[in-house]
């Protein structure tokens, strides 16, 4: 019959999509019975398709779709499953479902993992989503799960390796695996108890401690107290088996993965010797090493020039101090150049200023021990990640303004210690009378340009060195220290040709104060010139003229021509005045 025919078809891909997979979706079996047979959407099509079905709705079936719904199959669900796909107008967005083969090893199988792992009931379908529930549930222990080797009372551990070994497979190779536990499940009816109570993260933390104490000669344990963290281990391994996808490693991956901490820890050691610290993990370590190059004022690429053998270490380092990752071959690397160069690491760090000095000589000439630190200590921090050029242009500035600025405090405290003030306008305000009034003709230059570099707050070099050469080799401190000299400078270059009638300096210095000029700018300023004559006119205008005649009339005729004769020679605006008015 054409009947018996469709449904030989039928049962044939069935079979053959639960050999593959487990599973089949409903579009699948419909699209036969429409693209073969010529089934158009219909009650009538419905009708014969669930006839053809009908085995399929019950046990050991169940229902599942694409986006995790599930439950156990019924002759209601498996109606639903076909209305929904004849009569889907929208195939677009049309959802598949799936009849999902169920046989008692599985059923075992399921109902073991539901209650072992913890996952919800009817939560699985198929064999990859119980592998997922797995997955997810090893994930959740933060250990390896292969630990608990170490510690299996029940006798169950067999049980836990296939569930790893199912967790990394795939398709029809998860089914086969997913059979295979639940035959086992079918015998050993204590099974899920023992698994359960086995898988607890407890046991998990208690299998590594085991493990660990005997991996490795349990040097990863003796390291970690060495190293006062032998609290932080199964936080450190935890981390290692953070990542997404590591329950999937088998053991030997994930004891490489734990040997890592090896490596970790003796780093954190080595550092630990070498820097004098005591840091409990790689990352404090790496911290230290931070702290300690940020000081160093030597770039890495000239102590690489230096110290050629450790050039390794000190590659790595540069990685270190800007927080570059380190690879975990680099991390071997590091470890054995820190053990096998140790020496030569303190020594260069003990010594740094050492160091320093001889990296950067032709900078540092003529500098004592001491001002090779000051010049130091000017650099900026972090000069180790420096590129080499850049630190040798920054030693020789820091090294020039140390000079300068040694010649400049030398300059200052000569001029302090001979005047007591800070600087030439200083010494001018103070005594009310410009410096240089006080210098003579031949040194008056020199002066000038020595006065000046002291009284601006920036000078070059050889400013600085002028100016301490002159105040070393001039006479002017003498005339400075004597208030009489001083007094006498300040007559003949302030008030001049008005000294007869201007004999108190004081008075005129009160007078002066008052003007907006600075005393240093007096000698060369013209309102102080115009102040000092007015001052003279007031004097002459208020009895000084008459002294002046009175004079006059007790000369007689001979003395009178003959000062009126050098007065001419002298005053060409008399002179011109008695050409002018004198007739012939």
């Amino acid at each position: 019959l054409t009947i018996s025919k469709i449904k030989i078809r039928i049962e044939e891909k069935i079979t053959e999509a639960f050999n593959r997979d487990g599973q089949i979706s409903i579009r699948e079996l419909y699209d036969i019975l429409e693209n073969e047979y010529g089934f158009a959407p219909s009650n009538l099509s419905a009708f014969l398709a669930g006839f053809l079905l009908k085995e399929y709705g019950g046990e050991p079936y169940r229902y599942w779709d694409s986006q995790n719904g599930h439950e156990s199959m019924t002759p209601d669900k498996l109606a639903e499953m076909l209305g929904n796909y004849i009569g889907n107008t929208n195939l677009a967005k049309y959802k598949d479902t799936y009849i999902v083969k169920m046989t008692s090893a599985e059923m075992a199988f399921y109902a073991l993992t539901e209650k072992a792992f913890e996952v919800l009931p009817n939560s699985c379908a198929t064999a990859g989503q119980a592998a997922h529930a797995v997955e997810t549930r090893m994930r959740s222990f933060g250990l390896p799960v292969w630990v608990l080797s170490e510690i299996d009372d029940y006798g169950v551990y067999d049980v836990v390796q296939k569930y790893i070994e199912l967790v990394q497979k795939e398709g029809n190779e998860a089914h086969k695996k997913a059979v295979e536990i639940g035959k086992i499940a079918s015998v050993k009816t204590t099974l899920s108890e023992n698994l359960a109570a086995l898988l607890t993260v407890p046991n998990c933390q208690k299998g590594m401690r085991e493990f660990l104490a005997s991996f490795e000669g349990g040097k990863i344990l003796s390291l970690a107290t060495e190293i006062g963290a032998s609290g932080n281990v199964l936080a450190d391994i935890r981390a290692l088996f953070a990542v997404k996808h590591s329950c999937l490693w088998d053991r030997q991956t994930g004891e490489d993965e734990i040997r890592k901490l090896l490596t970790d820890y003796g780093v954190v050691k080595e550092s630990n010797i070498i820097l004098n610290v005591t840091a409990h993990s790689r990352s404090e370590a790496f911290k230290e090493w931070r702290e300690r190059l940020k000081f160093i004022g030597v770039s890495c690429a000239a102590l690489r020039a230096r110290f050629p053998s450790l050039t390794k270490v000190l590659d790595t380092l540069l990685k270190i101090y800007q927080q570059s990752d380190v690879l975990p071959d680099q991390l071997k690397t590091f470890l054995s150049e820190l053990t096998a160069h140790g020496v030569e690491i303190r020594d260069l760090l003990n010594n740094e200023k050492r160091i320093f000095t001889e990296v950067y000589a032709p900078y540092l000439d003529d500098l004592s021990n001491s001002d090779i630190g000051e010049v130091k200590s000017k650099l900026p921090m972090g000069m180790f990640e420096f590129p080499k050029t850049d630190c040798n242009a920054k030693v020789k500035t820091a090294a020039e303004e140390f000079c300068k600025n040694q010649l400049k405090t030398q300059l200052f405290k000569l001029w302090k210690e001979k005047t007591g003030t800070k600087n030439p306008r200083g010494w001018s305000s103070r005594y009310r009378t410009p410096i240089l009034c006080c210098v003579s003709e031949n040194e008056f230059d020199a002066a000038k340009k020595a006065f000046d570099t002291l009284n601006r707050n920036w000078s070059t070099d050889a400013e600085i060195k002028a100016a301490l050469a002159f105040l070393e080799t001039t006479k002017l401190f003498e005339v400075l220290a004597d208030g009489n000299k001083r007094n006498a400078s300040f007559e003949r270059d302030i008030v001049g040709e008005y000294r007869s009638l201007l004999q108190n300096l004081d008075k005129v210095r009160d007078v002066l104060d008052r003007l907006s000029v600075d005393t240093y700018e007096w000698r060369e300023n013209p309102s102080v010139k115009n102040k000092v004559k007015q001052l003279a006119e007031a004097e002459y205008n208020a009895g000084g003229s008459d002294k002046a005649v009175s004079k006059i009339d007790r000369m007689d005729d001979a003395q009178l021509k003959q000062y009126l004769k050098r007065l001419v020679k002298e005053n060409m605006t008399v002179g011109i005045e008695i050409i002018a008015n004198g007739g012939e």
